[in-house]
């Protein structure tokens, strides 16, 4: 029914359950959302715009980029910045982004991401997010799409505050390539995007109507036209 919400409580305290639902999903499009997060209603609505233009890619406003560092041999998890530097990234973070439902399915499922490493995750209460990252990008060979937006963080701490957060994910996009490479005989398939959605029509309508008016003051004071 419209305007019901649902809250399920699942028997076991995972990270992964944020991907797992109990009852059948009716709708197509899923957010996927930190509890610390304030998003506007106004940049949801124009990022399910973004993403009904193309429902099997990951739309999401904190975008990553990850390297293989050939002088160590390791996979390292990049900080913001090198994003930022280049506009480039290879995973959306799901602390605030939208997806297919299907996604959930392949998530849990063990056809495509391996069970060991939702063990993993479970292990060390840390990226879950970039399982489903790749899940994604396994399935659709889609690069995700990163919506410039406004996004307040109300909590002053969390995992990614922690002084080995770089460290520990780094060590996950190495446990998930030795165990896809196990599982499928072949590399974790990442795909890289260069996308940022900006909403303009707002700020270029506000610009066009100031010229217009400012265009008609000058005409009335300068020619006299009414």
């Amino acid at each position: 029914p419209k305007n019901k919400f649902v809250i399920e409580i699942h028997s076991n305290d995972s990270l992964s359950n944020r991907f797992r639902v109990i009852a059948p999903l009716l709708t197509e499009a899923v957010l996927s959302i930190d509890d610390d997060l304030i998003i506007p209603c106004e940049e949801l609505s124009n990022s399910m715009r973004i993403w009904l233009s193309n429902k099997w890619a990951l739309v999401g406003f904190s975008p990553r980029m990850h390297a293989y560092d050939i002088v160590s041999g390791n996979w390292r998890y990049l900080k913001w910045q090198h994003t930022w530097w280049s506009g480039v990234y290879s995973i959306m973070l799901t602390k605030a982004s939208i997806l297919h439902r299907d996604y959930l399915t392949s998530f849990s499922s063990g056809s495509l991401l391996p069970t060991e490493f939702l063990e993993h995750i479970d292990k060390t209460r840390n990226c879950e997010d970039i399982a489903m990252a790749y899940v994604v990008a396994a399935k659709s060979r889609t690069p995700p799409v990163w919506v410039k937006s406004i996004v307040y963080e109300v909590s002053k701490g969390g995992i990614s505050s922690g002084q080995s957060h770089f460290i520990d994910r780094s060590k996950c996009l190495a446990v998930l390539d030795h165990m896809v490479r196990k599982k499928h005989k072949k590399a974790v398939s990442w795909v890289v995007g260069r996308q940022k959605a900006v909403n303009l029509l707002a700020p270029w309508t506000r610009w066009t109507s100031t010229v217009q008016i400012i265009t008609v003051v000058i005409r009335h004071w300068f020619f006299g036209d009414e």
